[in-house]
């Protein structure tokens, strides 16, 4: 019952963003979207004079994918949208792992129920996948943690 839960959860915040994706918007999506575009096709580094600020390029790389054939804002906003729903997959297999399957189910359910996430994870910008970034840091802290030495003894004298 518990992943049939997760399902809905998916198919909501899915709903939730192809609805957020032609009326969600902010100011710096196109400008966004064109330096990625330069660094998918022609190479553009973001650490050129021309280009203001220092940003991590990563973003810009993924977010390129979606302009390298036929540059569209909706593209761009897909792809979003796919990352986050990916985050709330993700989301819910970590609490399943810590709290069991209704855990998992809630977290799925908590965060595709929230509006203004699933809307910000339909911007063509970095939001979407600084959230994945995070996560899978995050995962690769406690796995790090579990697998050291005697961490496992640790957890279990805790208990």
């Amino acid at each position: 019952m518990a992943k049939v839960v997760v399902v809905l959860a998916l198919i909501m915040a899915a709903i939730q963003g192809l609805y957020a994706a032609p009326r969600m918007g902010i100011d710096d999506e196109s400008g966004f979207l064109v330096v990625s575009r330069l660094m998918a096709t022609e190479g553009v580094s973001l650490y050129q004079d021309e280009l203001s600020g220092t940003r991590l390029p990563l973003p810009y790389w993924i977010m390129g994918l979606s302009q390298r054939h036929r540059p569209s804002l909706m593209a761009g906003r897909y792809l979003a949208l796919g990352i986050g729903l990916l985050v709330v997959l993700l989301t819910a297999w970590v609490a399943h792992r810590i709290g069991g399957p209704w855990a998992g189910a809630l977290a799925a359910l908590f965060l595709a129920t929230n509006g203004v996430v699933m809307a910000y994870f339909t911007t063509a910008t970095y939001v979407s996948i600084a959230n994945l970034v995070l996560l899978l840091v995050g995962l690769g802290l406690v796995a790090a943690f579990a697998f050291s030495d005697g961490a496992r003894q640790r957890i279990t004298d805790a208990k």
